[in-house]
């Protein structure tokens, strides 16, 4: 895949693309293969939810109400789940709110092998369920673990028989409710990254078609209080927007003084590096938790051209940063590294 796809498929549910998008034609190559080659951002389009993007809106009628411990316990079982590992807290909230309740009394089969209507995705909320493959019981599963995730991912034949080994209770997920709250937080999520962009100046002039290739390939990250993100003198690998919190940056200088100032929702960092193939010019910590969008070098380089940051640039290269002008009041946010 070209990094453009990479970067597609990351933000828009990674491991989901890449399974569920050959379930519903069964031709796998009809959304990915055409992502390679130099030119692949032009002719790539989105993957929400991993396929079904035809597909009628689902919304789930049965019990959905929870609790907010509810909440938190579906979260923390669905987290390590291979499903969720690429989400972020906003999409997983989104699935979770369509998630309803089964009560399983003792000796009830939730799931039978070879079952080809296979819909749904299970939390264990309490009671366990004996797992059997071919009537042979090869697990037991407790509170807290999940089973039946392949459902989610395309019409296959269930692979073992899940029974309640007590009287149970679940929390569940249908295919069509998981990839219908999917799509519309990445398809929210996409306008609200658009938005921002637009507000930024350099961003502002770009085309309709080159601002939806970029929110494609951004990526979420997030850091704690003090966390070191950048450091002076290490190669550059990605780009950073800052859509909450603040950042300090800090500047060595070879004689020896530091110069230092903030960046706060709105400003970027990184292009420096990325454009002029230089080391980092300064070091970056999060002075609050931070939230941001970042490219990676390769989606940077594909998707942007460096003339839209030439003026910052430019600016940036006639600093104030020499001891002659160390009494000179320093900007307190430039496109640093």
């Amino acid at each position: 895949l070209s990094p453009v796809c990479l970067g597609s498929l990351r933000r828009a549910a990674s491991i989901n693309a890449e399974y569920m998008g050959e379930s519903e034609t069964g031709d796998s190559e009809s959304s990915i293969s055409h992502g390679y080659g130099p030119n692949a951002a032009r002719r790539r389009e989105p993957v929400y939810g991993g396929g079904g993007e035809q597909e009628k809106p689902y919304e789930e009628k049965r019990d959905t109400t929870k609790t907010t411990e509810e909440i938190k316990f579906i979260d923390d079982c669905c987290q390590t789940q291979m499903l969720f590992t690429g989400l972020g807290e906003d999409q997983r909230k989104a699935i979770i709110n369509q998630m309803y309740r089964i009560d399983v009394p003792k000796g009830t089969k939730i799931i039978k092998q070879g079952d080809k209507n296979a819909t749904d995705f299970y939390v264990i909320q309490e009671g366990s369920f004996d797992i059997f493959v071919d009537d042979t019981n090869v697990a037991h599963f407790g509170k807290g673990q999940c089973f039946g995730d392949l459902a989610l991912l395309h019409e296959a034949p269930r692979a073992a028989t899940v029974k309640a080994s007590e009287d149970s209770k679940l929390f569940a997920v249908h295919r069509l409710a998981f990839r219908t709250a999917l799509r519309n937080m990445v398809k929210e999520q996409g306008s609200r990254n658009q938005r921002f962009l637009r507000s930024i100046q350099e961003f502002s002039q770009l085309s309709d078609e080159e601002m939806r290739l970029i929110d494609m390939a951004l990526e979420p990250m997030s850091f704690d209080q003090g966390a070191i993100i950048l450091r002076q003198d290490d190669d550059g690998d990605r780009f950073f927007l800052i859509i909450s919190g603040a950042c300090t940056w800090t500047k060595k200088l070879p004689s020896g003084i530091e110069k230092s100032g903030d960046l706060v929702m709105g400003d970027y960092f990184g292009e420096r590096a990325l454009i002029k193939e230089e080391k980092r010019a300064a070091t970056i910590i999060a002075k609050t938790s931070v939230n941001m969008l970042t490219l990676s070098k390769d989606d940077f380089t594909e998707l942007i051209s460096g003339e839209i940051f030439k003026k910052k640039l430019t600016e940036y290269d006639v600093l104030p940063f020499s001891e002659d002008h160390k009494k000179e009041k320093v900007p307190t946010a430039w496109p640093l590294v």
